[in-house]
C-alpha cells in the first residue's frame, strides 16, 4: 500500500487511536508512527498496548477501523449509515493459494484507492497483517506450459487484460515497491521460464521493473523489461488505444534479424515520391542507394561536395543555376581536420556570400569522428544522427572505412549499408572517393580506385578531371537512376578565387570553357613562349648563326614544352621572319637574322 506523507502521524494531525506522532520525542510512550487509510476508514496505530485481538500488519502497525466496532475492543466511530461502503467498489481481486482456496483480496475503490481484505467466514478483517503474500492467480502460472513466456505487470488490471489476450500474466500485491513481499516465491514459481516485465511508463513503473528484474536474473531462464510508447501510461492504456501486443514484447534481436529483409508496404508500392525528396533534381541527388564524386587527386571534389551542402543548408540555388531542396546538411570529414575542414567551409560560405544567419541549424560539421561505415552498430548509430536531414556528404570513401580492401567486391557492403540509412531517413548521401594522382601538366581522368563493385552500388556517379591542380575541372555526370537514366551534358567547374578569402565554383558549358581555355592558355603561356623564343635564338646563334638539322632536332636540343616550342617557332619563321630556312626541305640550316632579299 502506498503512503503519501501527509496521511503520516504528525504532532499536528497526531494519531486518532493514541494521540502520537512520529516526530514526537522519544522515551516518552507516546511516538506513533503509523497513518490514515486514504478512505479515512482505517487508523494504523503502532501502539501495541492498544491493539487488542488486532495482529500486526507487515509495517508494524495495527488496522482500527473507525467507524463501527473494532476488533480492538473499542468503537472509534459510529457505523456509518445511509450508502453502503461496499457501493464505492470498483473491482476486487482474489489472491489465491495453489489448491485455489482463497488467500485475501485486493479491493479497488472509486479514485483508485486499494485496500486489502482476508475473509473471516461470511465476514471480511480489513487487514491482512501475517498472511501470506502470493503472485497473482498463481494455480494459473503454476499449470502453464514450459515454453509459455510470463508477463509482469504493476497491477491486477493490467494482468488481466493481458490475460483476455490468451497469455499468462501475474503481478504482486500492493503495487510499485512490494515486490519484496513475494520476491522469494515468485523465484521458485518463475524458475526456468521466460519473463517479460511490462513497466509502468514512470519512474515509479521504471525502477519497480528493475527491482522485479534484478531479483528474477539467474533463476528465471529469461528476464527482459518492455515499456509501452509515449504517450500511454500502463500496457492497459496502450491496449485500450489499438496498440499491438505483439510488437509491444517483441524481441528484439528477433525483430532486429526481421528488420533485415523490412518489406515494403504494398500500398506504398503505387505512390509517387514526394517531389522534396528529390534534394538537387538536376544531378539526380535522392535518397537510396548513395551517390560518388570520384577523379584525381586535386581535382577540387571536396569543393563540389560542400558546394552542393552549402546550397541544400541555404537553400541557394547550386551553381546559381540549378534549383535545390532546402534542408539541413552533415558533413563526415574523415580527412583535413578541423582546420582544413574550417578553411575549406568558410571560404566556400565567404564566395556564397553565406553568413551564420544563412545557415543556422541547417549545417553539421563531423571533423575525424569516431564512428566509421565498421563501427559496430553503425548503420543505427547513422540512422540516428541523419534522421531529418536532407544531404550528408563522407569525405573519403576510403577512409570511412578502415582496414577494408576497396579492390575485393565485399566492399561494397560499406555502401549498401549506407543505401538502408538513406532508406530509413530520407537523406541523400554522397561519397567522395579517390582516383590516382595525376600527373602534372597531362590530363589524367581516373573513375576511381577500386573494385567494379563500387561503380555498381551507386545511383549516381560524378567524375572530376582537370590537367592540373587548381585548373578548371571537367565534370562527366557518368551515371544516374533518375530521370530514365539520363545523364546531363558535361560541363566544367572553374575556381573563382578573386576575392581575398573566398573561392567559388562557377559552372562553365563545354564550348563557353574551351573558347576561355584557349584564351587562359594563351595568356598563361605568353612567357613560356617567349622564353622558347630566347632558347631557339640562342642555340643557333651558339651554333655559329647557322643550325644544321630538322626543327625536330633543333626542338630536343632547345627542350621545354612542345607546344611552347610550337608557337615560339610560328612566331619566329612567320610572324617576324628572323629564323629563316637556308637549303633543301629534306637538309634544311637554320639561320638567325634578315633573310637576303636573293632568297
Amino acid at each position: 500500500m502506498s503512503v503519501r506523507p501527509e496521511q503520516r502521524h504528525k504532532r499536528k494531525r497526531p494519531c486518532l487511536i493514541c494521540g502520537g506522532g512520529d516526530d514526537d520525542r522519544r522515551g516518552q510512550e507516546k511516538r506513533c508512527h503509523g497513518f490514515l487509510s486514504d478512505d479515512g476508514e482505517w487508523e494504523h496505530c503502532s501502539r501495541e498496548e492498544l491493539a487488542g485481538a488486532l495482529e500486526m500488519e507487515s509495517g508494524g502497525t495495527y488496522a482500527h477501523r473507525m467507524h463501527g466496532p473494532c476488533r480492538c475492543g473499542v468503537q472509534h466511530g459510529e457505523a456509518r449509515s445511509g450508502v453502503s461502503v461496499a457501493n464505492d467498489v470498483e473491482a476486487t481481486y482474489d489472491y489465491v493459494d495453489e489448491s485455489g482456496a482463497l488467500i485475501f483480496q485486493v479491493v479497488r475503490k472509486t479514485g483508485k484507492r486499494f485496500v486489502q481484505r482476508r475473509p473471516n467466514g461470511p465476514d471480511w478483517i480489513w487487514q491482512t497483517s501475517g498472511v501470506r503474500r502470493v503472485l497473482y492467480r498463481l494455480p494459473r502460472l503454476r499449470g502453464a506450459s514450459a515454453d509459455v513466456p510470463i508477463y509482469i505487470v504493476e497491477g491486477e488490471k493490467d494482468a488481466e487484460s493481458i490475460e483476455r489476450l490468451g497469455h499468462v500474466a501475474t503481478t504482486n500485491p500492493g503495487g510499485a515497491g512490494k515486490w519484496r513481499f513475494v520476491a522469494d516465491e515468485a523465484a521458485r514459481v518463475l524458475k526456468g521460464r521466460d519473463v517479460i516485465i511490462i513497466a509502468d511508463a514512470d519512474k515509479a513503473g521504471r525502477d519497480h521493473a528493475a527491482e522485479v528484474e534484478a531479483s528474477l536474473r539467474g533463476k528465471a531462464r529469461s528476464v527482459r523489461v518492455v515499456e509501452p510508447p509515449a504517450p500511454h501510461k500502463d500496457v492497459s492504456d496502450y491496449l485500450a488505444a489499438g496498440g499491438d501486443f505483439a510488437t509491444l514484447v517483441a524481441d528484439p534481436a528477433i525483430a532486429a534479424l526481421v528488420d533485415l529483409a523490412p518489406e515494403l508496404p504494398f500500398d506504398e508500392l503505387w505512390t509517387e515520391e514526394p517531389e522534396s525528396h528529390k534534394i538537387i533534381p538536376w544531378l539526380g541527388i535522392v535518397p537510396g542507394p548513395v551517390h560518388l564524386v570520384t577523379g584525381s587527386w586535386y581535382t577540387g571534389k571536396t569543393l563540389l561536395l560542400m558546394t552542393m551542402g552549402l546550397a541544400v543548408a541555404s537553400g541557394r540555388d547550386l551553381f546559381g543555376l540549378h534549383r535545390v531542396t532546402r534542408g539541413r546538411w552533415v558533413h563526415f570529414d574523415h580527412e583535413m581536420g578541423r582546420r582544413g575542414a574550417k578553411r575549406y567551409f568558410q571560404r566556400l560560405a565567404s564566395g556564397l556570400n553565406l553568413g551564420p544567419d544563412d545557415l543556422r541549424g541547417n549545417v553539421s560539421m563531423r571533423v575525424l569522428p569516431r564512428l566509421n561505415l565498421t563501427t559496430e552498430h553503425a548503420l543505427d548509430h547513422y540512422t540516428r544522427i541523419l534522421t531529418g536531414c536532407s544531404i550528408a556528404t563522407i569525405d573519403p570513401l576510403r577512409a570511412a572505412a578502415p582496414g577494408q580492401d576497396e579492390n575485393k567486391s565485399e566492399f561494397r557492403q560499406w555502401l549498401d549499408m549506407l543505401s538502408v540509412v538513406s532508406d530509413r531517413t530520407d537523406c541523400a548521401i554522397m561519397v567522395l572517393h579517390h582516383g590516382g594522382k595525376p600527373v602534372e601538366g597531362t590530363e589524367r581522368r581516373n573513375t576511381g580506385r577500386g573494385s567494379s563493385a563500387i561503380d555498381d552500388a551507386v545511383q549516381t556517379k560524378l567524375v572530376l578531371t582537370a590537367a592540373e591542380k587548381k585548373a578548371p575541372m571537367l565534370v562527366s555526370h557518368e551515371k544516374t537512376r533518375e530521370n530514365n537514366g539520363e545523364t546531363v551534358p558535361d560541363f566544367y567547374l572553374e575556381i573563382d578565387n578573386s576575392t581575398p578569402g573566398a573561392v567559388r565554383l562557377v559552372h562553365r558549358d563545354v564550348e563557353e570553357m574551351a573558347q576561355r581555355l584557349e584564351t587562359l592558355e594563351r595568356e598563361r603561356g605568353a612567357p613560356m613562349v617567349a622564353k622558347a623564343r630566347e632558347a631557339i635564338v640562342k642555340a643557333i646563334t651558339d651554333a655559329g648563326g647557322s643550325f644544321a638539322g630538322s626543327r625536330e632536332e633543333l626542338r630536343i636540343m632547345v627542350g621545354g614544352r612542345k607546344d611552347y616550342f610550337e608557337r615560339a617557332w610560328i612566331e619566329l619563321t612567320r610572324k617576324d621572319r628572323s629564323v629563316w630556312r637556308d637549303g633543301p626541305r629534306n637538309e634544311p640550316v637554320w639561320r638567325i637574322g634578315n633573310i637576303p632579299t636573293s632568297t
